[in-house]
């Protein structure tokens, strides 16, 4: 696992090869990248995460129009439950998701520290997670999330996601 500082170095050297115009001095972005590049990346991640954030905020508000937004239905979903795996169309997962939020039981889920991985118009986000049933953990696993940017915004368009 990268640090935040090779990480930050490491977008920051994809950012002077394409010539990017930067706020800190050359001496200065090998020991500490400057502000401006920091936010820039905290912003683009936070837009990464966007989406996930609008799934669990569907799925713990019981807003299938929230969950179906944040799905792009033609993509995938790999589902690790029972020691098998299930996969389904991110389509079919929406509606997975719509009935279960339809139950009378309040449902939540969130990750831990998810790790956020960009290049260009693609991007990861993976890290355990734990669902709420009644506010008791039901079970835990790791998310992994495929993102891509089309139209100026994050969409996702895989999961692959265990339970335990």
């Amino acid at each position: 696992m990268k640090s935040l500082k090779d990480e930050l170095t490491s977008a920051l050297r994809r950012l002077l090869n394409k010539k990017a115009l930067l706020c800190c001095s050359a001496p200065m972005l090998i020991a500490f990248p400057c502000a401006a590049t920091q936010a820039s990346i905290r912003s683009e991640k936070k837009a990464i995460f966007a989406p996930v954030a609008s799934l669990f905020e569907g799925i713990s508000s019981k807003n299938d129009a929230l969950i179906k937004n944040a799905l792009q239905g033609e993509g995938t979903a790999t589902l690790f439950r029972d020691g098998r795996f299930l996969r389904m169309s991110l389509g079919d997962l929406g509606q997975r998701l719509t009935a279960i939020v339809g139950s009378e039981d309040q449902l939540s889920e969130k990750m831990d520290a998810p790790l956020v991985r960009v290049d260009g118009n693609i991007a990861v986000v993976w890290g355990s997670y734990e669902a709420y049933k009644n506010g008791k953990l039901d079970h835990r696993g790791s998310n992994l999330f495929s993102l891509i940017k089309e139209g100026g915004s994050w969409h996702i368009v895989s999961i692959v996601d265990t339970s335990r």
